[in-house]
C-alpha cells in the first residue's frame, strides 16, 4: 500500500473517531465567543463572533450570521426535556421522562440509557437544527446521568455510560458537524474523542437559585477542574470555553474573570444567570 494512501486513510480514520492527537478541523479555536438564549435584535450580524451558541427555537434562521463566518451552534437539552418544545406532547408520559428539575420549571430529568430518546434525538431534534441552517449542537444537561447515579444509585446505575454512549451515537451518525459539550465532568474523557470544544459553567463564579445571588467559587473547586480541564485540552486539541455568571453591573468583576480564564489558557465569556444578555458590541449593532 502506497505512503499517502496510507496517510490518507489515517486521516479519515482520526475524522471518524475524532483522533486524540490531532485538533477539530470542523470548528476554529473561537478568540470570541457567546452563549446567548433571546431573541437577536434586529440588525446584528454578529459579524465580532467567531463562535454563538443560540436557543433555535429563538433565532430559528441563522445563515445571515453563518455567511460573515460565524459558526452558529444550536442548543440541544440531551439530559433533560423541555416542556416548551415540539416533542413535548409526544413523550409527555413516556417512561423515561422522571421527574422536575427544581431549578427550572418546565425542565424534566430522562433517562439517557433510554434508546426512545437516544431515536428522538438522533432523527428529530437535531436534524431540526441542522436544517435551520446551524453548523452544530451544543450538548446541555449531561450532568443529568452524574445526577441520576447519585441520587438513584440502584435504579439508574449505568446513567454515566448511556450517556456516553449518546454522545458517540451523535457523532457516529453526524460525522461533520460541530459538536459542543457542556459541564459532565465524570464523562469528559470519554466524550473528548466525539467533541470539538468543552464549556464549563461556574468555573471562577458561583449562582445561588434560592437567593438569586452571584458569588465566586471556591478556589479549590477551581483549581481542581482547572488541572482536569487543562489536562483534556492537552491530549484532546479542544478549546475550553469558560462561562461564567456575574451581575450584569459589575464591569470590573466581568473583567476580572475573563482575565483569570485567558491566564488558564481557556476562552471566557461572562453573562447573566439566564443568558438574555448581549455584548454590548452586539447591542449596538443592533440599535443601529
Amino acid at each position: 500500500m502506497g505512503y499517502w494512501r496510507i496517510v490518507s486513510i489515517f486521516f479519515i480514520s482520526c475524522l471518524a473517531i475524532g483522533c486524540a492527537t490531532m485538533p477539530s478541523l470542523r470548528m476554529p479555536r473561537p478568540s470570541s465567543w457567546i452563549c446567548y438564549y433571546g431573541k437577536i435584535p434586529k440588525g446584528s450580524s454578529l459579524k465580532s463572533i467567531d463562535l454563538a451558541i443560540l436557543d433555535p427555537d429563538n433565532v430559528p434562521n441563522v445563515l445571515k450570521y453563518t455567511k460573515n463566518g460565524t459558526v452558529c451552534v444550536g442548543y440541544v437539552s440531551v439530559g433533560e426535556a423541555e416542556d416548551y418544545r415540539f416533542y413535548w406532547e409526544n413523550i409527555k408520559d413516556a417512561p423515561f421522562i422522571i421527574e422536575e428539575n427544581e431549578d427550572w420549571e418546565g425542565n424534566y430529568y430522562i433517562d439517557p440509557r433510554s434508546e426512545q430518546w437516544k431515536s428522538l434525538l438522533i432523527n428529530e431534534v437535531i436534524p431540526k437544527v441542522l436544517n435551520r441552517g446551524y453548523k452544530g449542537i451544543f450538548l446541555d444537561t449531561l450532568d443529568t446521568a452524574e445526577y441520576l447515579e447519585w441520587k438513584y444509585p440502584d435504579e439508574y446505575e449505568g446513567a454515566v455510560d448511556g450517556m456516553v454512549d449518546l454522545v458517540r451515537a451523535i457523532r457516529q451518525r453526524y460525522p461533520s458537524i460541530v459538536m459542543v459539550s457542556n459541564n459532565g465532568y465524570p464523562l469528559l474523557y470519554r466524550i473528548a474523542p466525539y467533541i470539538d470544544a468543552v464549556l464549563v459553567e461556574d468555573l471562577y463564579t458561583t449562582y445561588d437559585f434560592e437567593t438569586g445571588t452571584y458569588g465566586i467559587q471556591d478556589p479549590h473547586v477551581t483549581e481542581e477542574h482547572r488541572a482536569m480541564l487543562t489536562d483534556i485540552s492537552t491530549r484532546y486539541h479542544v478549546p475550553i470555553l469558560t462561562l461564567d455568571y456575574i451581575d450584569p453591573n459589575d464591569t470590573t468583576g466581568k473583567r476580572s474573570i475573563e482575565s483569570s480564564s485567558v491566564l488558564d489558557g481557556f476562552y471566557p465569556h461572562v453573562g447573566d444567570i439566564n443568558l438574555e444578555l448581549l455584548p454590548a458590541q452586539i447591542q449596538k449593532e443592533g440599535a443601529r
